[in-house]
């Protein structure tokens, strides 16, 4: 049986010089990235294995201030017949097989509580045969 793993590949730190725009009680990421305190291995779809195909999907979501998340799509899926070389995919192509399994991962995310909510968060999920 062929070993799978699943790599959540973070984003990186925050940056010194954020720039959130803020309007009420809500506001827009425009420059950080978030690293959140709690998530899973999102599970590897039989379709992707079958087809032996790796790749990655990133999803856009809003963090609530409690560090929750909502808004969840995904924004961007990839997928390859090849492994990563040196952490990059060659020959990759759209597909979105990964898709659903990133967003259910993407659900069980949190985040430090936030002062506002915090729009336009990207989190990337790469899936590695």
């Amino acid at each position: 049986m062929k070993k799978l793993l699943a790599l959540l590949l973070l984003s990186p730190l925050v940056s010194e010089d954020m720039i959130i725009k803020c309007e009420g009680e809500s506001c827009i990421n425009e420059t950080p990235s978030y690293i959140p305190t709690f998530k899973v291995n999102p599970f590897y779809p039989s379709k992707a294995l079958n087809k032996n195909l790796s790749g990655y999907v990133v999803t856009s979501f809003t963090i609530r201030k409690n560090g929750s998340v909502k808004n969840i799509k995904a924004i961007e899926g990839f997928c390859s017949t090849h492994k990563p070389e040196y952490g990059e995919f060659k020959e990759l192509f759209e597909c979105n097989l990964f898709n659903k399994s990133a967003i259910k991962a993407t659900k069980k995310l949190t985040y430090p509580m936030q002062e506002y909510e915090v729009s336009d968060v990207m989190h990337r999920f790469t899936y590695v045969i």
